[in-house]
């Protein structure tokens, strides 16, 4: 919970600071200091150069689903975007560390097997003319996210349901229905 509070409140800080430059482009705009204006809207057209924006499709654990590759890679053509696929697994927590060989063994294997179905979706990008890469980091998705972020710029975060909720539905009665979420980062 507190992660997604601070994505919050750095997405609020933000927006704070995008309405203010907005503001200031408007009130030299309207004082007719017009060089003002494209000096501010030049610097942050040189800021989005310098970080090229992504989509970034987050798999379930290893994996990720026939559905969710479509419409990532269909989202991907229709916006003209790179890709980034990411398998995220938390090994790097107190319980992994304090037998290393294990850790390193499951780290291993959890990247072997994550390339291997990456490999699905990577044909399909390649195909369909997407550039796609793939990612696997030790985190949780979250702070695989914000390490992301701080190389390039994510428009988009696509990713599937949590077998939690998947698992409750299925209990309560409803019928098997794979949801896709997309998120998208300011």
């Amino acid at each position: 919970m507190a992660g997604f509070l601070r994505k919050i409140k750095e997405k609020l800080r933000i927006l704070s600071g995008k309405i203010e430059e907005h503001q200031q482009a408007i009130t030299f705009a309207e004082a007719g200091h017009h060089e003002h204006v494209d000096e501010i809207l030049r610097d942050k057209e040189v800021e989005k150069v310098k970080k090229p924006s992504k989509l970034v499709v987050v798999g379930k654990e290893s994996t990720f689903s026939r559905e969710l590759i479509d419409y990532s890679l269909e989202m991907a053509q229709r916006m003209s975007s790179e890709m980034i696929a990411l398998n995220t697994a938390p090994l790097s927590s107190g319980a992994h560390k304090l037998l290393s060989s294990t850790r390193d063994t499951m780290c291993q294997e959890f990247q072997e097997l994550s390339e291997k179905n990456a490999r699905l979706f990577q044909e399909e990008a390649n195909r369909k003319g997407v550039h796609f890469k793939h990612l696997v980091k030790f985190t949780d998705t979250d702070e695989a996210l914000e390490e992301i972020g701080e190389e390039v710029l994510i428009d988009f975060v696509i990713s599937e349901n949590e077998g939690e909720e998947v698992a409750a539905r299925v209990e309560s009665g409803e019928s098997l229905r794979q949801e896709i979420f997309v998120y998208s980062i300011l």
